[in-house]
């Protein structure tokens, strides 16, 4: 019954804020998550505001650039979100909603290969990959790649991630949720608010 109702409280409306991204993207976050790139140290409720803008970033030339990386509070337990984005896009929405079953097929091989090589490299193994699938989100295509890697310096416990491409005009977003499958029953519904908010603007701002 104290789970349900924590869990309740997490996911009221007075403990998200929204949080504006630098290319059109707004999502909602925990209030008391904390970014955890630079100078972002810091938990996103920096005021009572219900707003978060984080859209100035410099973007300069680069092509793959970081947009928010954020963890859940306490620490003793694991949620986390992260945004990157990637100009010029990978696809247009276009070609990303005429993607053939064969190249979900081969899209999901290449993860999987990609996963299995670097895990490690932070500490972690890979052990499922467990689906590739298509979505759209905030009405742009997007594909969903599922996979389960260990969790913890032992790698006693696995968490559940999933690693989604979102192909919008001009740009491919990368977002990657992830927390540990034995919080599923917490952290579900909040993972779960988190992508059902993403907005995305059908151009860049100061496009015309």
């Amino acid at each position: 019954m104290i789970a349900v109702v924590c869990q309740c409280a997490a996911l009221a409306d007075t403990h998200f804020v929204n949080v504006k991204l630098a290319t059109g993207m707004t999502l909602d976050l925990p209030r008391n998550w904390w970014m955890v790139q630079g100078e972002l140290n810091k938990t996103v409720e920096t005021s009572a505001q219900a707003v978060l803008d984080l859209s100035g970033i410099k973007l300069g030339e680069r092509t793959d650039i970081n947009l928010i990386a954020a963890n859940c509070l306490p620490k003793s337990m694991y949620a986390s979100v992260r945004v990157n984005v990637r100009r010029p896009a990978l696809a247009s929405p276009d070609e990303a909603r005429k993607f053939s079953a064969a190249d979900l097929a081969e899209m999901g091989a290449e993860m999987k290969k990609m996963l299995a090589q670097t895990l490690p490299k932070q500490g972690f193994e890979l052990r499922d990959y467990i689906s590739t699938t298509r979505e759209e989100i905030a009405g742009f295509p997007a594909i969903v790649s599922h996979s389960r890697r260990t969790d913890g310096a032992e790698g006693k416990q696995t968490a559940l991630v999933w690693v989604t491409q979102i192909f919008a005009h001009g740009r491919t977003y990368r977002l990657n949720l992830a927390y540990r499958e034995s919080e599923a029953g917490f952290w579900m519904p909040v993972i779960e608010r988190i992508k059902a908010s993403i907005k995305i603007e059908k151009k860049m701002p100061g496009e015309k």
